[in-house]
């Protein structure tokens, strides 16, 4: 029930800071339910998302801090690691002409 998303984002403070690059491909886990003693969702006060009237958002299950400038991410499909939680990303870190950039391969390996 994992899912996860590319922020490409310099992590600047909505251009307040400098950059400190600490952002890379993030992870979620859709299963609210089947969690015991662990959130998986709050409200916009920080506590639990309990009372159907909230409006609920995730807490990430994993973030990898390696590409900030993640563009692009897919799910490989593979079977062999434990968790079924490899994903490939394209990130464009230092490279402003949008032209070149990597392929790396992530492997959120214990959510």
């Amino acid at each position: 029930n994992y899912f996860a998303v590319c922020n490409d984002n310099r992590n600047d403070y909505v251009g307040s800071k400098e950059p400190n690059y600490f952002m890379g491909p993030t992870l979620y886990d859709t299963d609210t339910v089947n969690k015991p003693g662990r959130k998986n969702t709050v409200n916009r006060a920080g506590d639990d998302c309990s009372d159907p009237s909230d409006q609920c958002f995730f807490l990430h299950a994993d973030m990898l801090h390696e590409s900030p400038a993640c563009i692009g991410i897919a799910h490989d499909p593979e079977v062999e690691t434990a968790y079924g939680t490899v994903y490939w990303a394209f990130d464009t870190t230092g490279d402003n002409s949008g032209d070149e950039g990597q392929l790396f391969k992530f492997d959120f390996s214990q959510p």
